[in-house]
């Protein structure tokens, strides 16, 4: 699956993640969960790295997708985040 098919792409730049939503419900999500928290950087939102997981939570548990560097991460039964193969 290519990053772009997803709802949310994450790049890494450092200590700061870029989360780009994709999709119209991927806009809304964030528009409700991250204005404040993470502020707005053109149609993206900027989030330091201690907070990625938490919001990855959020995003899986909505139901939503995403992908951190292009590869597609899924939430275990657990509650851990999981990083797979693109093609996974």
């Amino acid at each position: 699956m290519e990053p772009s098919q997803f709802d949310f792409d994450l790049s890494c730049h450092g200590s700061l993640y870029v989360i780009t939503p994709r999709t119209p419900v991927a806009r809304e999500w964030a528009e409700e969960h991250l204005a404040v928290p993470s502020p707005p950087w053109g149609e993206s939102y900027l989030a330091e790295h201690r907070f990625v997981p938490d919001i990855a939570r959020g995003v899986l548990a909505a139901g939503l997708t995403l992908a951190i560097d292009g590869d597609r991460v899924a939430l275990e039964e657990n509650g851990d985040l999981s990083r797979l193969a693109p093609d996974a």
